[in-house]
């Protein structure tokens, strides 16, 4: 047991890699909450949920902090990143990427005896046909989900672009037991950053500041802003 739990640690080590700050700063997002007292206390048949977002909304770093919150309530978990497994054409594949002795569904059978066992998939849409031509790894991916959602304690939680889980047709099959829409960032937490960076928040056109409560833009814009000496005065 011991060493299947070490393993499942490891599945998620690429996860702790991503970064989770933007101008140094940790923002919370309440959705990590939400899914937390979902896993821990949501309806035991609601054992599938999706979490989504429009690209560059931080469904990664939220993945993250979902992982890191479980593991502190000494709840087990396995992540994959679906954006990795290009390789990955059979279940027995699946297995040996995530370098487990038995496929996923029969190794989570083995730890459910002690207590529940989330297994985390980010980035989903990743093997969608908007972005992968390749359908054999969704094949494997679609299968296991439907595998671990017979399994009763398991809770699966699986990321995915709102646009390929309403345009690809075989997404849009899957039957969700609970869905997590991930909200931009708040005004408080784009001043946050800003004000770290030294940018007045009142420097910016409100379509500006609607445009940096995307994760990925703030990083961005944070990234440049924070290289430029002296701060720019806002020309656009």
């Amino acid at each position: 047991r011991e060493e299947l739990l070490d393993l499942f640690r490891q599945s998620g080590a690429e996860f702790d890699l991503y970064n989770d700050r933007i101008a140094g700063i940790r923002l919370e997002r309440a959705e990590v909450a939400q899914i937390t007292e979902w896993v821990l206390k949501g309806d035991s048949k609601h054992r599938l949920g999706m979490l989504l977002d429009q690209p560059g909304g931080g469904k990664t770093v939220v993945m993250r902090h979902v992982r890191q919150r479980l593991i502190d309530e000494n709840v087990s978990v396995l992540a994959i990143k679906a954006d990795n497994l290009s390789p990955v054409r059979s279940r027995d594949d699946l297995r040996e990427w995530l370098k487990l002795p038995l496929p996923v569904e029969d190794c989570v059978k083995q730890l459910l005896s002690e207590g529940p066992v989330v297994v985390l998939i980010d980035q989903l849409d990743a093997l969608s046909l908007a972005l992968s031509r390749d359908q054999a790894t969704l094949d494997v991916m679609l299968d296991t989900i439907a595998r671990l959602h017979a399994l009763e304690g398991v809770r699966i939680l699986a990321s995915c672009r709102t646009f390929d889980l309403h345009n690809d047709p075989r997404l849009s099959a899957i039957e969700i037991d609970q869905k997590f829409e991930l909200q931009p960032l708040d005004e408080s937490q784009i001043n946050q950053v800003l004000q770290t960076l030294g940018v007045a928040p009142v420097q910016l056109l409100p379509d500006h500041r609607r445009l940096l409560a995307v994760p990925l833009h703030l990083a961005i814009y944070a990234g440049i802003v924070g290289e430029t000496e002296p701060r720019p005065i806002e020309s656009f």
